[in-house]
């Protein structure tokens, strides 16, 4: 499985608050809830905080400022004059059982206790992975767990995505004309190579969430400007607009910055582990019975009696 493939098949996240709605619409309006996590200072703490708020299609600009949610209204659709919802509470989610608690002083009236159990129900699966990647990325969790990983695959003039070297941290997630898109950056790891290049590869999301491959865009670093287009589904005009409404994307360029300097102090190590993983395969391989029909060990795509077994 290839890098991209790696990548697409987590559950996208932007580290802000994200909101989960119900899998089918019950009344007059499709209702949901938006949460909003922390993580306390407690270096001991396993547990990831939230507030969550019950919304409906009829909320919009939704924001949190410190921990309440400002939004404005649709108050047009249908005409009605149905109350919005106000359920709300704040709660904890242990990272290691998926265990769902509020505070033992907390009140909760009849409204609030369904409004809990449906969370509860909720955060499971994949928001609840999504939770333990905030929780390690906030306490600074495995950082260094590329080390352990096969890189066996990567080879000199190949790109390296920073999610695979931590797929815990947040995915750049950005609108455009009321379209998802999602960018990957990818970095140049070869060792002895100065160049600002990176790569940015991107997708777009379809109605079911599912993201299509566009195309990427090589550019310069050193200006933030594109060199070299390869479209997939998108045309190169439209992989421009895309490029030039995500560098405008708040703090990008000084993320991405400090990333491409990181990369080419990780890159080393990649480097080197990729040669070691590589050893490792052929010396795992050599050690197993081979036919002589077998693909040769030494990865020349020949067979095995045409290429090493004589040697």
């Amino acid at each position: 499985m290839n890098s991209d493939e790696r990548s697409i098949s987590k559950m996208l996240d932007d580290g802000g608050p994200f909101v989960i709605w119900e899998k089918e619409k019950k009344g007059t309006f499709k209702r949901g809830m938006i949460l909003d996590t922390w993580v306390c200072d407690n270096p001991e703490c396993r547990y990831l905080h939230f507030r969550a708020v019950a919304i409906d299609e009829r909320f919009k600009n939704m924001k949190f400022k410190g921990r309440k949610l400002v939004y404005t209204v649709e108050s047009d659709i249908n005409r009605t004059t149905e109350p919005l919802p106000n359920q709300n509470v704040t709660t904890s989610i242990h990272i290691d059982s998926a265990k769902v608690s509020v505070p033992a002083d907390t009140p909760l009236g009849k409204q609030d206790q369904d409004f809990f159990n449906w969370l509860t129900r909720r955060v499971k699966g994949d928001y609840f992975k999504v939770m333990k990647r905030r929780w390690r990325m906030a306490k600074r969790v495995d950082r260094d767990r590329w080390r352990k990983e096969d890189w066996s695959w990567w080879e000199p003039g190949l790109v390296v995505g920073w999610f695979d070297v931590f797929p815990d941290d947040p995915d750049f997630i950005f609108e455009m004309s009321g379209t998802r898109y999602w960018a990957r950056d990818m970095y140049c790891i070869n060792p002895g190579c100065s160049c600002k290049d990176i790569t940015l590869s991107f997708a777009e999301f379809d109605e079911k969430g599912k993201p299509k491959e566009l195309g990427s865009v090589t550019i310069n670093l050193k200006q933030f400007r594109i060199d070299e287009i390869q479209p997939v589904e998108a045309p190169e005009k439209a992989l421009i607009q895309i490029f030039n409404k995500f560098q405008r994307k708040a703090g990008v360029k000084k993320t991405i910055k400090a990333r491409q300097k990181e990369m080419k102090v990780i890159g080393k190590e990649i480097a080197k582990l990729s040669t070691q993983n590589k050893s490792q395969a052929i010396e795992s391989d050599s050690k197993r019975k081979l036919g002589r029909n077998d693909p040769c060990p030494c990865g020349s795509g020949k067979k095995y009696k045409k290429c090493c077994l004589n040697k």
